[in-house]
C-alpha cells in the first residue's frame, strides 16, 4: 500500500497522527507503542475523536502531557539528565491562536503578535555557550507555544540526550531508525540556522514528551499501516511573526524553511497569515515521504485534523491504495541514491545483520563486495541502493553499526518495468506471482520464492517443485500464447 498527503492546511504533528488513525491505526495500539518507550507512567494521554472542521468530518487527536512532568524523569531514565541544564520554570500551553492574531496564556505580551494556524509547536531549539545561565526570571522564558496543551518545566537537551530515549524501546529496528532520523533532520536545520554545530544545539519543544509522542508515533503509524511508499502534496506557507522564548522570529520559522530547503520541497502560498507547517511536520514528511504525487487507485481517504479553527477546513488528508504506474515503455526515471564504504577491520559475521538493519530501515537492496585494500590488506564494500529521502537514515545507520569513518554518496536514476502481483491457482495453494510489463506487453512472470517456500514446507515438499508448478500456472494464465522470458529461481 502506499499513502499520498494532501495538504491544503499544511501538517503538524498532531496532524499527521489523526490521519494515519483515521486510516486505520487503532488509538490502542498508538497507546500501546508508546508505552514501550518506557515513559514515566501517568505522565502522558493520547485521545482520538471525530470532529467538524468546516463542513468535513476529521479526526483530532490530542496528546496530553500530565502537569510537572517534565521531561527530566524521561532523560534521567536514559541516564542523559544534567542538572544544571534545567529550567526551573513552568510554563502554560493552550491553543489560543486564531487567523489574525497571536496570543499566548502567560503574563508576557507584545504588541506584535501574529498568528499560528494550528496553535502548534515550533519545536525551538536553541544554541547558548556552556556558562549561560538558565535564569528562571527570563522575559521570554514562557513564550513557548506547544503543538498540544499541557504544562510543564523545560529542560535543555541535546541531540544524544534524544537518542538514548528511542534505542531502547521494544520498537521494530526501522521504527527507532527512522525516528532518529527526524530528530537528527531538526538538529541539522538548527545547527544550520543558527550557524553552529549539531553538538551545540539544544532542544526546548523537540526534546519534551509531546514531541517523542508524535515523532515516534508518526513513524510507528507509517510502519503499522504497511505503507511501502509516502508522497506528499505541496506545502503551504504562510507569513507573520511568532514570539518565541528568545525573541520574535518571522514565519515561516527558521528551522521549518531550512528543512525544506534540504529536501528541495515545493511550496506553495498558505490559504491565511500564521504558521501552518511545523518544524515537526516538515521534519517527518521531509524524512519519510516523496513531494510528487503518484498514480494511485485511492481505496479510502483518512483525515486528521488541526486544534484550530479556521476560516477554511484545518484539516490534512492521506489517501491510502495501491500504485497504479501508466502503461507506458517504462516507468518514468525514479530518484536514488548509491551509498557505499570502503571496510577493512570489521568482523565479517558482523556484515549480516548490518544488511538486515538496513534493508528493515527501507534499504532497496544491500551488496558487499570483496576488493584488495592499501597495504595488501583484504576488504569489502559495503554498498546499498535506496530512494534518495533515506539517504541520511542509511548513512547514519552505517557508521552507527560499522567501524567505517564515511561513506560515500552518488545520485543516480534508473528506469523500471512496470509491475503486478498476482496469484495463480497450483495444487498447493495459491501462489503470487510478479508480472513484468513493458508497455502493453506482458514479458515476464516469476512466482514469489516466499509463497513457495511457505507452501513446500507446509507440504513437506522440495521448493523447486512448488516453483515448477506456480511457473507452469503463470505461463499458462497470463501467457498462453506465447514463451515469457522468466528467470530462474534465486533459491531453493
Amino acid at each position: 500500500m502506499i499513502g499520498y498527503l494532501d495538504l491544503p492546511s499544511g501538517i503538524s504533528g498532531d496532524m499527521f497522527l489523526g490521519c494515519l488513525v483515521d486510516g486505520g491505526w487503532p488509538i490502542e495500539e498508538l497507546r500501546a507503542t508508546l508505552s514501550r518507550l518506557k515513559l514515566p507512567a501517568g505522565d502522558w494521554s493520547v485521545q482520538a475523536r471525530p470532529v467538524m472542521k468546516g463542513a468535513l468530518r476529521a479526526t483530532l487527536v490530542d496528546v496530553r502531557v500530565a502537569e510537572g512532568s517534565a521531561t527530566a524523569p524521561v532523560f534521567a531514565a536514559a541516564g542523559a539528565l544534567e542538572k544544571s541544564a534545567e529550567h526551573s520554570h513552568e510554563h502554560s500551553h493552550k491553543h489560543h491562536h486564531a487567523h489574525d492574531h497571536h496570543h499566548h496564556d502567560h503574563p508576557h505580551s507584545h504588541p506584535n503578535d501574529h498568528s499560528h494556524a494550528h496553535g502548534h509547536t515550533h519545536d525551538h531549539l536553541h544554541t547558548h555557550p556552556p556558562d549561560h545561565p538558565h535564569d528562571d526570571a527570563h522575559p521570554q522564558a514562557d513564550a513557548q507555544q506547544h503543538e498540544h496543551g499541557h504544562s510543564h518545566s523545560h529542560s535543555h537537551r541535546n541531540l544524544d540526550d534524544v537518542k538514548a530515549i528511542i534505542p531502547r524501546a521494544d520498537l521494530p529496528g526501522a521504527v527507532k531508525d527512522r525516528a532518529i532520523a527526524v530528530f537528527t533532520r531538526l538538529a541539522h536545520a538548527e545547527a544550520k540556522v543558527h550557524g553552529t554545530r549539531v553538538e551545540s544545539i539544544h532542544f526546548h519543544e523537540v526534546g519534551a514528551l509531546d514531541a517523542i509522542v508524535d515523532i515516534v508515533g508518526t513513524v510507528a503509524g507509517i510502519h503499522a499501516l504497511n505503507l511501502s511508499r509516502l508522497y506528499a502534496s505541496p506545502l503551504p506557507l504562510g507569513h507573520g511573526f511568532a514570539e518565541m522564548a528568545h525573541g520574535q522570529i518571522p514565519l515561516p520559522a527558521p528551522a521549518t524553511l531550512e528543512l525544506l530547503a534540504a529536501a528541495s520541497a515545493p511550496t506553495v502560498p498558505a490559504p491565511g497569515p500564521g504558521e501552518l507547517v511545523t518544524p515537526t511536520g516538515a521534519a517527518l514528511v521531509a524524512e519519510l515521504a516523496e513531494f510528487s504525487q503518484p498514480a494511485m487507485r485511492i481505496q479510502r481517504i483518512a483525515v486528521g485534523a488541526g486544534q484550530r479553527e479556521m476560516p477554511w477546513p484545518n484539516i490534512a488528508r492521506l489517501w491510502l491504495g495501491v500504485a497504479d504506474e501508466p502503461a507506458s515503455a517504462s516507468a518514468p526515471a525514479a530518484t536514488f541514491v548509491q551509498i557505499e564504504t570502503n571496510i577493512d577491520d570489521m568482523n565479517p559475521q558482523l556484515y549480516s545483520a548490518v544488511a538486515e538493519r538496513l534493508l528493515a530501515a527501507g534499504a532497496r537492496d544491500v551488496w558487499l563486495t570483496p576488493v584488495q585494500m592499501k597495504k595488501g590488506r583484504p576488504g569489502v564494500v559495503l554498498a546499498v541502493l535506496a530512494d534518495a529521502g533515506l539517504e541520511q537514515a542509511l548513512s547514519d545507520l552505517i557508521l552507527r553499526e560499522t567501524t567505517t569513518l564515511g561513506v560515500r554518496v552518488i545520485p543516480m536514476h534508473r528506469h523500471e518495468a512496470r509491475r503486478e502481483l498476482r496469484a495463480v491457482d497450483t495444487p498447493f495453494g495459491p501462489i503470487q506471482t510478479k508480472l513484468k510489463w513493458v508497455g502493453e506487453h506482458l514479458v515476464g512472470a516469476m512466482p514469489e520464492y516466499e509463497d513457495c517456500r511457505r507452501a513446500a514446507e507446509a507440504r513437506n515438499l522440495p521448493v523447486r517443485s512448488v516453483y515448477e508448478a506456480a511457473l507452469a500456472a503463470a505461463r499458462t494464465a497470463f501467457a498462453p500464447d506465447a514463451e515469457p522470458v522468466v528467470a530462474p529461481p534465486a533459491r531453493g
